[in-house]
């Protein structure tokens, strides 16, 4: 029935974005932890976890290391609940850990404009008025190749995300911006961002990435 800028209104209702990120905590209380999603409105559309893994670390102590991700529609967004920051358009969207009868509340600032990638999904301090502050569980300190490579498994792998997907290339700037804020990276990780890059041929991030190479950035 809808014609002519019918049809662009419609298409922009269903367009939606997603915010991922990464939330940790010890294997030993992976059973009394539950991460939730805590804001309301018609823009948001799903929450899920995409991935669990098991890592280690460095005194072997095991971890469980999720990829959430929470899709919303922007055109659906009420323009009093966006807020410019630095100039960029963002949506504040609260994410709850629960662990045992606690809630650890985290605040999030994400994009309106593109995909959002977090590595770590912090959780404030539990303010008590008598006794002590409860701080949230610990998580795990990732390096920023397994950021990268949790983040590329769960789109390419879980969400079948194509590789030359816009989703897929925000997370490749996301890893460039990531080796312009390092003093030195490991080759590895660079040949990662790289290759994904390169053979995807987008021009824009080739040559982005070929600015980031640095010889004396390079650990050996």
């Amino acid at each position: 029935m809808m014609k002519g800028n019918g049809f662009e209104i419609m298409d922009k209702i269903k367009y939606f974005l997603t915010f991922y990120f990464i939330e940790s905590h010890l294997k030993s209380m992976n059973n009394e932890i539950s991460v939730v999603l805590d804001s309301s409105g018609k823009h948001l559309n799903s929450f899920r976890k995409i991935i669990e893994n098991e890592f280690k670390d460095y005194k072997n102590e095991e971890y469980i290391v999720s990829v959430y991700g929470i899709n919303f529609k922007p055109a659906l967004i009420k323009q009093k609940e966006i807020k410019f920051i630095n100039g960029v358009p963002t949506i504040t969207i609260k994410v709850v850990l629960k662990f045992k009868k606690n809630k650890f509340e985290s605040h999030n600032n994400i994009r309106t404009d593109n995909d959002s990638f977090i590595p770590k999904i912090k959780f404030e301090v539990m303010k008590k008025v008598i006794g002590k502050d409860l701080f949230p569980p610990e998580q795990l300190i990732l390096t920023n190749f397994q950021i990268i490579q949790l983040f590329s498994d769960a789109l390419l792998i879980k969400e079948k995300v194509m590789p030359n997907d816009n989703t897929y290339m925000e997370l490749m700037q996301y890893g460039v911006n990531l080796l312009n804020s390092m003093e030195q990276y490991e080759l590895l990780f660079f040949l990662m961002i790289y290759i994904n890059i390169v053979n995807n041929y987008n021009l824009n991030l080739i040559q982005k990435i070929f600015e980031c190479f640095n010889l004396k950035k390079i650990i050996i």
